[in-house]
């Protein structure tokens, strides 16, 4: 009996976050990439599950060279998961999501941006369940963060925050 492969939960939490016009207005500007990179990897949004080597993100503090407005979202993960629930069918995946800016204050102002995209309130009219990628996702919980950072090897200002997503094969 053939076995199926289990949906990928990662590319449709990529897939939601690059749904969002108001994430993307961070994340699609001109400013951003290096040099090098080509015209198709520059018309695309700065969301990725690992920092791309054509992103051109600033360093803190900023010399005067750098791009003002370099935006970027990394998810990192699946992370181990919260202990499944053996009563309820489905998976609980958790992430950790990087949002990256030219300043402290701008990464936070991302982050701030992404996560009611994420997890609206819960009085508002706007549902968080979404389909993507082959996955039904039906809740994503906020776990922890936001951790204001400075990464100590590329000295990128990014906000980390953590999310597990409670999701079944749609």
């Amino acid at each position: 009996m053939p076995v199926a492969l289990l949906a990928d939960v990662k590319a449709a939490l990529l897939a939601r976050l690059r749904s969002f016009s108001e994430i993307l207005a961070y994340v699609t500007t001109a400013e951003g990439y290096t040099a090098d990179a080509t015209t198709v990897q520059r018309t695309r949004p700065r969301i990725s599950g690992r920092v791309q080597s054509f992103w051109l993100l600033g360093t803190w503090p900023a010399p005067p060279t750098a791009p003002k407005d370099a935006y970027a979202i990394v998810v990192d993960g699946p992370i181990g998961s919260p202990p499944a629930d053996r009563d309820v069918d489905g998976y609980s995946t958790r992430f950790d999501l990087h949002c990256y800016g030219p300043n402290p204050l701008k990464a936070m102002a991302l982050w701030r941006q992404v996560h009611p995209c994420l997890c609206p309130r819960r009085s508002s009219m706007v549902t968080e369940r979404f389909v993507a990628n082959g996955c039904r996702v039906y809740v994503v919980d906020h776990e922890g963060g936001p951790n204001d950072l400075i990464e100590p090897e590329t000295r990128y200002p990014v906000v980390v925050a953590s999310y597990v997503l409670r999701w079944n094969e749609a």
